[in-house]
């Protein structure tokens, strides 16, 4: 049954559903921009990606692909998108440090709570960007 008549019959209510959707997450980011070359050498100093071989020149960030388009468009919409990295404690102050090296406008560093904290800037397109820290450890800790 389509999704739609499922829910207009209450299909969902109780958790009824038997889906299984194996979704493990992101994929790749693919980026549309003026200049494709100028983005990528942005994240790439901005995170010290990996960087791999193959069309549209990808950068690795751990599980996750950025690859980079030729647009006509001028960079991202006038209210962006915000795209969050999660980031380990050291891979903070790394990047942190970045984007200071590279001249980057950055509010912040924030204390979203007592176990995460997080930064924010814009990349050369203007999408807004953040790294954010979450101390998993703090739930353990008596």
């Amino acid at each position: 049954m389509p999704f739609q008549r499922r829910v207009a019959k209450g299909g969902f209510r109780g958790f009824r559903l038997r889906a299984h959707m194996g979704v493990l997450g992101i994929n790749h980011l693919a980026f549309r921009t003026p200049d494709p070359d100028l983005l990528r050498r942005f994240y790439l100093e901005l995170t010290g990606a990996e960087e791999l071989e193959g069309e549209h020149r990808p950068l690795r960030l751990g599980q996750t692909l950025l690859a980079f388009f030729p647009s006509k468009s001028p960079g991202a919409a006038a209210d962006p998108d915000e795209i969050a990295f999660d980031v380990d404690g050291p891979g903070f102050a790394d990047v942190l440090e970045r984007a200071r090296g590279i001249g980057c406008q950055i509010r912040g560093p924030l204390e979203h709570t007592p176990s995460s904290r997080g930064f924010y800037l814009s990349d050369p397109d203007g999408r807004r960007l953040e790294f954010t820290h979450d101390d998993r450890g703090v739930y353990w800790r008596e």
